[in-house]
């Protein structure tokens, strides 16, 4: 064999060598392509998967904001109607010092008309009181010069309680400063009427009472030292 054909041979072998190794080589780096493309693709689906989520953070953040917008615009507006009814409430509370002040007045002056009422109504009785003692003076002394003519009626310095009347007008009559049917007789119905716990049927059990001894309320009849006289056309009997 000749030196050239040995070194062909060698030179053959070298390239057959480094054909298989670049052959490794090239299928190295296609599972290492492979390899990296499926890194990649999970890469690629993370980010997918990432983006997504960012993707439905992002629209929440979105309606978030929408949200928080809406809820400034409606502080604002209740801002403003706060605003308004502090207003109003200042309004109405001047309003309301004005009316106190007034009502503060028209109470004093209340009182005051009050204590004249009450003092004019004192200085009435008083009056009234005065004018029934002069009458009964005047009619007292009529009576015993004759002017008036009279007669004495025994029967009404009875007691009430000679009366046929239940215990309980007794009481009644007595509560009311009644003690002789004089006292009972000289009073008119609505003087009655007035008194208390005198009722319009206890009324009519006295009238019906008086009636049976030829007496009725309202007579004209005077009492001078604890004789009573009747001072009219009307007859009665002792």
């Amino acid at each position: 064999m000749t030196a050239l054909t040995i070194l062909t041979s060698a030179v053959l072998i070298i390239l057959i060598f480094v054909q298989m190794h670049n052959s490794m080589r090239i299928e190295e780096r296609r599972q290492e392509l492979e390899e990296l493309m499926d890194k990649s693709n999970h890469v690629i689906s993370k980010f997918d998967s990432v983006f997504g989520e960012m993707t439905q953070e992002n629209e929440k953040y979105t309606s978030l904001i929408a949200r928080v917008h809406e809820l400034d615009n409606e502080n604002d507006k209740l801002f403003k109607e706060n605003q308004e009814l502090e207003t109003s409430n200042s309004s109405l509370k001047k309003q309301n010092d004005t009316l106190l002040k007034a009502n503060f007045q028209l109470h004093k002056e209340f009182e005051k008309t009050a204590n004249d009422v009450r003092q004019s109504k004192k200085n009435f009785d008083e009056l009234t009181f005065n004018l029934k003692s002069l009458k009964k003076a005047k009619e007292s002394l009529e009576i015993a010069l004759e002017i008036i003519p009279a007669k004495e009626n025994k029967r009404l310095s009875d007691s009430i309680s000679t009366l046929d009347l239940s215990r309980s007008i007794l009481n009644h009559l007595i509560n009311n400063e009644i003690y002789c049917i004089g006292d009972l007789v000289k009073k008119e119905d609505w003087e009655l009427r007035r008194m208390d716990k005198i009722t319009r049927k206890t009324i009519d059990s006295i009238q019906n009472e008086l009636e049976i001894e030829r007496l009725h309320l309202g007579m004209e009849v005077t009492c001078i030292d604890g004789h009573w006289y009747h001072h009219n056309n009307e007859t009665i009997e002792e």
